[in-house]
């Protein structure tokens, strides 16, 4: 099995607004660094590194583009009688512990961001990305 591991957030205290990780695809990282191309590649696997501290909780927000201007929201939908409605998709964390968020890949970029609520203090998370076919 072909895979790479590329991190998207290293363990770092979150923030009440949300803030993007390492975008993966064609794209160069907050250093400067190229993170790789994730054509050819069909599924990805997100290991998150959660500490709650004082938080309420944590969110993560994953969006997908073709040409890393427009992005578009991983949707989530819930379906009553005949009527499937949807939402844009947020993962929320509400517990200290270690998080495995599996997608396919069907776009050339992704972009994971994430934040807080409530009080911040002694909070971590760690985001790394395993990409694989």
């Amino acid at each position: 099995m072909k895979y790479k591991i590329v991190p998207v957030r290293t363990s770092l205290i979150l923030t009440n607004g949300y803030v993007a990780g390492n975008v993966l695809g064609n794209s160069n990282d907050s250093k400067g660094n190229i993170m790789g191309a994730i054509e050819g590649f069909n599924q990805l696997e997100l290991e998150v590194e959660f500490t709650l501290g004082s938080l309420t909780s944590a969110e993560i927000k994953i969006e997908f583009s073709d040409n890393n201007t427009t992005f578009y929201q991983q949707a989530f939908s819930a379906i009553s009688g005949s009527v499937n409605s949807l939402t844009l998709g947020v993962n929320t964390l509400i517990a200290s512990g270690n998080y495995l968020l599996s997608l396919p890949i069907s776009s050339k970029y992704i972009k994971i961001s994430s934040h807080g609520t409530g009080t911040v203090t002694n909070s971590l998370l760690a985001i790394t990305a395993k990409i694989r076919n």
